[in-house]
């Protein structure tokens, strides 16, 4: 038996005692009841206790030992509101602390009375002034009051989504019912109110049966086959498939204390019931194992028995106990519930097999008081915390016995909360009733805004998944591409996972709880998702001036994978160049380009989830002239200076260039104009290309080259000697094409000693600088190359023909032992 059960067992025989003894000491004197009440005080006999301090008061109201003893009694026997009367009178009559634990016992009679405020104030005046006089007390004073916030929030919890009903005198009465079991439309539940006529305890003390209501009709006890004549019998539960009955039977073990045990009878097919048998491997002599729960465990699939027992090995007080059924049937050693036990008391267990969903109630958890019904479930390996069912379930009286039915759309539970079926309705007094709540439908809709993590943008397209944690084999899912609002209807007292996600980028969860919410609602959940890459934006620049530097190639590597490297090109018009990258990544960006030192950056992409776009700028030095060979060199044809033998010209290199590149389109027409389709279109390329990408480079890179000269020359003081190559196409004949290159080779000569001024000329008259001129005219020209003076497509517009019109620098040769 738990221990409101107890004191309701108690409570019938105690009534009892009073009324015989009443009219016999109707006349006694204030001594007498003093001593009657303590006579049945010993006894544990409170109510008549408490009736005779009342009497004995009567004769003198103001003594505090007799008011004292008057709290305490009707604290014992449940009247908790005559308790705190009597409480208060010493609280305020009190001045020299003869009676400390007074005050602590007011504020524990407010909070279960569920007057907080009062409770708080009361419990801090105890600590304030007694809190040395009693360690328990005292960490009692201090648990209540942490969960004094947590009471006064829970008992003003407005909630649509329970109906309440005291069930009526077909079931209760003003004795104590308990233990309520649906099966179809008949309840199984246990009363305390019957006489045991072999009981030779004068006064007789009354015992439990279960009862039976079928269809709503009034209980009736079952046969005398099930319940014992002279023991009781209590706290049935059924297996799955109603084959097997579990109960309690129990004994008084003297006038007030009781001990049980655990015992299942067989049901056959006609629902019949078989021998009781208990269950010896189960039961523990030294103690009491009572409230037995059969069910089949939700993850496992096994038959488990809960139970309740205050044996050795728990926590403290009554704990919740465990055993499995094995595949012949028989119950393992029972285990400790840790997940859910306190130090103080844990009882009537139910487990809800469709739900997997464990109630319990318990006065060892933040509550309203009392005893309150919990709830926790198993979820990643391990029970979750219990959750206080809060109002209407539990209010500041105790709240025990919850049952779910099959199907979720009720419950039934017990409590002996203000408004039931009291023994004593002067004093209010005992005991506990049974209730049945309907779960009323509320509409519970879930909206999931899917939005950008960084610009909070609405982010359309994507896929959300909603899973039911208690089903989580069934998920709902839908995508939305042309909006990014998601709408589900939602089960109450559920747990929820709902989950976005969108190619390109990480997902985004949220866990949704509809546990708490009471009412019909809408609950908005924005999930932000963050691109699963970062755009990386690159630009390039000359060190020396700052100028956008163009054409530079980007390499990207990573550091924990060095092999998987990314080398991307820029436009030669462009010195940026936007790339996606991983998030979560430690990279080196590398910027080079021929004729410059590279420059490059580390870049740590964890955790940058601000931002969806990371900005560089890199710096790029001059390189070495080495790096530019060879160095190609292009010119239009018979340029420059047309038709001449001449070997000399006072052209410079960069103004060729210019008119040469201006006829890029000229180039491409005539080259492409007898060409169709996508060989046409190739060739306009492949023309396009050279321009661009040979022609341009070549005039880029020899300013950078003359550049790197003079820092050679001046700077490092080194002497340098370069040579020049001039080429022609077989257009002409080779004295003529000999005369060309000549005067190609001439006029990069006249860029270099015309640059800055000629500022590089002085090195060149005393032999710093030596340039070396080899003309090899059209002697080196492939066989393929055409030459035809009537074939201008080929022998000039062509790329093999345009490539042979060049100057290369092919060789650097530095001393720098020969420093001036």
């Amino acid at each position: 038996m738990d221990i409101t059960e107890l004191k309701m067992r108690k409570t019938y025989l105690h009534i009892i005692v009073a009324l015989l003894l009443g009219q016999a000491v109707f006349a006694q004197t204030q001594k007498a009841w003093e001593e009657a009440a303590a006579q049945a005080y010993a006894f544990k006999d409170y109510y008549a206790a408490m009736v005779y301090w009342q009497n004995a008061l009567e004769f003198d109201e103001e003594r505090l030992d007799l008011l004292y003893n008057c709290a305490d009694a009707a604290r014992h026997f449940n009247s908790y509101r005559l308790s705190a009367k009597y409480y208060q009178q010493i609280v305020d009559a009190e001045v020299n602390g003869e009676y400390p634990d007074a005050t602590f016992y007011l504020a524990e009679m407010k909070f279960i009375l569920g007057e907080y405020e009062t409770a708080k104030t009361y419990y801090e005046m105890y600590l304030s002034e007694y809190e040395d006089d009693d360690e328990k007390l005292t960490a009692k004073a201090q648990r209540q009051l942490s969960y004094m916030e947590f009471a006064m929030e829970e008992s003003n919890v407005e909630y649509e989504d329970v109906d309440l009903e005291l069930l009526g005198p077909e079931i209760n009465t003003p004795f104590s019912e308990f233990g309520p079991y649906l099966k179809g439309d008949s309840l199984y539940y246990s009363s305390l109110r019957f006489e045991n006529k072999k009981d030779t305890y004068r006064p007789k003390r009354p015992i439990t049966k279960v009862l039976l209501s079928k269809e709503g009709a009034h209980g009736v006890p079952l046969d005398d086959d099930f319940n014992m004549a002279d023991l009781h019998t209590s706290h049935t539960s059924m297996n799955a498939d109603h084959s097997r009955v579990y109960f309690t039977i129990c004994e008084w073990m003297n006038g007030a204390d009781i001990r049980c045990d655990l015992y299942y009878r067989e049901i056959d097919e006609n629902g019949e019931f078989g021998e009781s048998v208990a269950l010896e491997m189960l039961n523990d002599s030294a103690a009491t194992s009572t409230q037995p729960n059969i069910t089949v465990d939700k993850s496992s699939g096994k038959e488990v028995l809960y139970f309740v027992s205050d044996r050795e090995g728990g926590k403290g007080g009554l704990d919740i106990w465990y055993a499995e059924m094995d595949n012949e049937g028989n119950f393992g050693a029972p285990a400790n519930f840790e997940a859910v036990n306190t130090e103080f008391n844990e009882i009537t267990p139910f487990y809800h097999s469709g739900s997997g969903v464990f109630y319990f109630s318990s006065d060892g958890w933040p509550g309203l008081g009392g005893y309150d019904i919990f709830r926790t479930e198993y979820r990643d390996w391990e029970w979750l915390e219990p959750e206080n069912m809060s109002v209407p379930f539990n209010s500041s009286y105790n709240d025990l016995y919850y049952m779910e039915l099959d199907n979720q759309d009720g419950a039934y539970f017990a409590s002996n909360r203000s408004g039931g079926f009291f023994i004593d309705e002067d004093r209010e007094a005992c005991c506990n009733d049974i209730y049945r709540a309907e779960f009323l439908e509320i509409d519970i809709d879930l909206l999931a805004m899917v939005l950008d993590k960084l610009s909070r943008e609405d982010l359309n397209g994507a896929t959300v998944t909603l899973v039911d944690l208690s089903d989580p084999e069934n998920p709902r899912g839908m995508t939305n591409l042309d909006g990014n609002d998601f709408y589900f209807p939602l089960e109450r007292a559920r747990d929820y996972v709902v989950v976005a996600e969108k190619e390109g980028y990480f997902p985004d969860s949220a866990m949704i709880s509809t546990k708490r919410i009471r009412k019909s609602d809408t609950i908005k959940q924005d999930l932000l998702l963050r691109t699963t890459r970062l755009d990386l934006e690159v630009y390039t620049f000359d060190k020396r001036n700052n100028e956008a530097l163009n054409g530079t190639t980007i390499k990207i590597i990573d550091k924990n994978d060095p092999s998987s490297e990314l080398i991307v090109q820029m436009d030669d018009e462009s010195n940026e160049l936007i790339l996606p990258i991983d998030r979560d990544k430690d990279l080196i960006v590398v910027a080079t380009k021929r004729g410059y030192s590279p420059d490059s950056v580390m870049i740590n992409t964890a955790g940058i989830d601000h931002l969806n776009t990371i900005t560089e700028k890199l710096y790029l030095g001059l390189g070495s002239l080495e790096d530019f060979l060879p160095l190609t060199l292009f010119f239009d044809n018979d340029e420059p200076d047309k038709r001449t033998y001449k070997t000399r010209t006072t052209l410079r290199y960069e103004q060729t260039y210019p008119p040469y590149y201006a006829r890029k389109q000229e180039f491409i027409n005539a080259y492409a104009s007898p060409l169709d389709g996508d060989e046409k279109e190739q060739a306009e390329t492949e023309v396009a290309n050279f321009f661009d990408k040979e022609v341009k480079q070549g005039n880029e890179h020899l300013r950078t080259f003359i550049a790197l000269l003079e820092k050679a020359l001046i700077d490092d003081n080194e002497k340098v000697e370069i040579v020049l190559q001039g080429y022609a196409s077989p257009r002409a004949s080779r004295a003529y094409n000999d005369a060309l290159s000549k005067r190609r080779i001439s006029s990069v000569m006249n860029q270099v000693t015309k640059y800055s001024d000629g500022k590089l000329t002085e090195y060149i008259e005393n032999k710093q600088l030596v340039i070396k001129e080899e003309p090899f005219g059209s002697r080196r020209a492939p066989r393929y190359v055409s030459g035809s003076i009537r074939d201008e497509r080929n022998s000039i517009y062509s790329i093999p023909a345009s490539r042979e019109r060049r100057v290369e620098i092919i060789q650097v040769k530095r001393d720098e032992g020969n420093r001036r």
